[in-house]
């Protein structure tokens, strides 16, 4: 092969890298674009859900808290004396 052909074949190659990488620049940037815009819609998708699971779960709270007046203050005193009971057998020997 002369020599002229193979600088011109090389003179096509670099054309070609560089268009290669051109491209390579534009496709990493709608790439990156694409991932962003998608990331956001994850975001917004999550957002909501977790509002929307953190009402319900806000709902139940309140009809246990509802459901549960009156009662914290025997439930602490049948505990307490539960606890006395286990330590006096416990400390004593039980017998």
């Amino acid at each position: 092969m002369p020599p002229d052909e193979v600088g011109v074949i090389v003179q096509w190659l670099k054309r070609i890298e560089d268009v290669m990488n051109k491209q390579r620049e534009e496709n990493r940037e709608d790439i990156k674009r694409i991932h962003e815009r998608l990331d956001l819609q994850r975001n917004a998708v999550t957002h909501q859900e977790c509002e929307k699971y953190r009402g319900k779960c806000c709902e139940l709270h309140d009809k246990k808290i509802q459901a549960a007046k009156g009662y914290p203050t025997w439930v602490v005193v049948l505990f307490s004396i539960c606890s006395g009971l286990i330590v006096y057998v416990v400390t004593k020997g039980g017998g």
